[in-house]
Parts: C-alpha cells; sequence; structure tokens
C-alpha cells in the first residue's frame, strides 16, 4: 500500500469513529493532534487503533515500533503505517527508528521536567 492509500485509509477510519462516537469533524488534515484538534478521548483513540490494525492486518504498538501515547498527530499515525507496511525486506533498525525518534522527545521531555525540578528544589 502506498503513502497516499495509507493516508487516505487512516483518515477515513478516524471519521468513522468520530461519526461512531458523535464527534463532530469536517475535515481530517494531517497535522491535526487527535486530542486537542479533533477531540479524542482515551477511548477513542484505542477505538481507532482497533480499527488500524484490523484493517492494515498489523499491530505496530505490540510489535514495540511505537507507543501510543507519542502518537500525537494524524500524520504520526501515517508515518507509523507506512513503515509498518514498507518492505518485508527492510531492516528492524529502520523500521524501529520512528520509535527511537520519539524516545528522543520523551528522553527531552525529561531532561527539561528535571531542570525544572532541580531549579525549584534549589530555590
Amino acid at each position: 500500500m502506498d503513502k497516499t492509500n495509507v493516508a487516505l485509509t487512516v483518515k477515513a477510519l478516524i471519521l468513522q469513529v468520530a461519526k461512531d462516537q458523535s464527534i463532530p469533524i469536517d475535515k481530517v488534515e494531517n497535522h491535526h493532534s487527535i486530542v486537542e484538534d479533533l477531540n479524542f478521548s482515551s477511548l477513542d483513540v484505542a477505538t481507532l487503533a482497533s480499527l488500524l490494525e484490523t484493517t492494515f492486518e498489523v499491530d505496530p504498538f505490540s510489535r514495540n515500533m511505537a507507543v501510543i501515547t507519542e502518537i500525537r498527530t494524524v500524520n504520526d499515525i501515517c508515518k507509523l503505517y507506512e513503515r509498518c507496511l514498507t518492505d518485508t525486506s527492510s531492516s528492524t533498525k529502520e523500521k524501529c527508528s520512528l520509535q527511537e525518534d520519539f524516545n528522543r522527545g520523551e528522553l527531552r521531555r525529561k531532561m527539561r521536567q528535571k531542570k525544572i525540578t532541580r531549579r525549584g528544589d534549589a530555590e
């Protein structure tokens, strides 16, 4: 499946969950945040993850390719499933690089929190 079809499928499933949960959404854009812009609850996100797994027949979360709480935007979902659906001859390292990107972001966040805590302790 090419990138365009992955994106179209992801967006269609987001609209389906929104419709089923009576969440008013007119349009889904790649930059939209799943929670902030589309107003998905954690239950809505779990429902979407289940539909994605069924549709694409792959679960990147159980394969440790990503942590569901680190997926923020529609584009994050599209990139994740594009990587999952790439040629099976691709190396595990390439497939897991998205997880490494998320981990680096999480590490930076934790470091910022630690600095804030240290500053607070020093005062």
